[in-house]
């Protein structure tokens, strides 16, 4: 641990390595571009490598002068190409810390300096209480394995208090654990009259509609059936209501299928598919909800919040932190509760609902600004490389 000591104290830019498993967008890619392309305090020099390649993001990464790296990895069978090639990463580019961001990056990254520079290394864990049994048999048998070996890692970070508390019942016994909540840039993310109207036109949105969105990625864990149910009820109240869905999966036949079979007007739906361009899109929103089954931090609740729209969210994860007195939060997996509670919000006047938008992005303001939460994975960094986490 001398030798970084001296780094820091002689401003050497520190090599972070951020290992992920893709670099698609989702809540943990976008919690990581953002960390990486935030000026810190603390001078360093991070790359990204990512086991999966062609992720939308890794030209956005690139364009903010961090350089991205990708593996090849495919599936279970390229596991051993994929430690070879890490391997050699680490053991010519000798990092000062590894950040591992999901499971298989962890498992892959903790291997592979294991075996070559044994740096400093950290976990980021960006889930909570994950339903295992509707994903692959590899990813349903990362978490105990992770949990044998949760003590490689020097701290182990949060994004939340729920993703801490399971994955301590998975078994992980972290020797520091951290919360981090994901942080949000206000300046990218505000309420923006102009880009709502645009939006709107685009999207053939009249005016007088009420247009209520959910933005994920079509998983079992992001309860799309059950905003579907909630939108079928929804629709037969509230004339004037429609309903937005984005993010990867949105916009496939498949999708189309099941919401034609929970009876939602065709016409009343609009499907995006997957988007970068979501400070517009949630400013066209008058109403964000959350139907997610399991999080850990939603970064589409606060992205929302950011932009001044009021939210509807499901009691999983830290959800209800995040919106506290701003929206309504409902029981998972309950499309009665999900429909009334959209409904109450719908039907406020819009000098209440816009106080309830000013309300949510002062909250993110206070709570969840970008470079706060920057500097304390930078002070995180420091600590680890100084030895503090022994």
């Amino acid at each position: 641990m001398a030798r970084n000591r001296i780094d820091i104290m002689t401003n050497r830019a520190l090599k972070i390595f951020h290992i992920i498993t893709d670099l698609d967008v989702g809540g943990a890619e976008m919690a990581l571009m953002r960390l990486v392309s935030n000026p810190s305090s603390l001078p360093m020099q991070h790359q990204v490598i990512s086991l999966k390649s062609g992720g939308k993001l890794e030209d956005e990464i690139r364009a903010n002068g961090i350089p991205v790296t990708t593996i090849g990895l495919n599936g279970a069978r390229d596991f051993g190409n994929a430690f070879v090639q890490l391997a050699r990463l680490f053991r010519t580019k000798r990092p000062d810390l590894i950040v591992t961001w999901l499971y298989h990056a962890d498992f892959l990254g903790t291997l592979a300096n294991l075996s070559t520079v044994r740096a400093p290394l950290i976990w980021n864990i960006r889930c909570a209480d994950m339903d295992l049994s509707k994903y692959s048999a590899l990813t349903r048998t990362l978490p105990r394995i992770l949990a044998k070996l949760s003590r490689c890692a020097t701290v182990i970070v949060t994004n939340s208090n729920a993703g801490r508390r399971a994955h301590e019942a998975y078994g992980y016994r972290a020797r520091y654990w951290q919360t981090i909540p994901n942080g949000f840039d206000l300046l990218k993310f505000h309420p923006d009259s102009r880009a709502r109207m645009n939006m709107r036109e685009e999207l053939k949105v009249a005016p007088e509609s009420l247009l209520v969105g959910l933005i994920a990625r079509v998983d079992p864990m992001k309860g799309h059936e059950t905003f579907l149910a909630a939108a079928a009820k929804i629709a037969s109240t509230v004339p004037s209501a429609r309903f937005l869905l984005a993010g990867r999966g949105t916009d496939s036949a498949g999708f189309r299928n099941a919401i034609a079979a929970k009876g939602v007007p065709a016409d009343k739906i609009i499907l995006l598919g997957e988007r970068l361009d979501m400070p517009a899109i949630l400013s066209a929103l008058d109403l964000s909800v959350s139907s997610s089954r399991t999080e850990g931090f939603s970064n589409t609740v606060a992205e929302a919040m950011a932009v001044g729209i009021p939210c509807v969210v499901t009691d999983v994860g830290d959800s209800a932190i995040i919106v506290g007195d701003t929206g309504r939060v409902v029981r998972k997996d309950s499309p009665d509760e999900l429909a009334k509670a959209i409904i109450e919000i719908l039907m406020l006047p819009q000098e209440e609902r816009a106080a309830l938008g000013a309300a949510a992005r002062d909250r993110i303001s206070r709570n969840y600004a970008l470079e706060t939460i920057s500097q304390e994975y930078a002070k995180t960094f420091a600590g680890v490389i100084r030895g503090e986490f022994p």
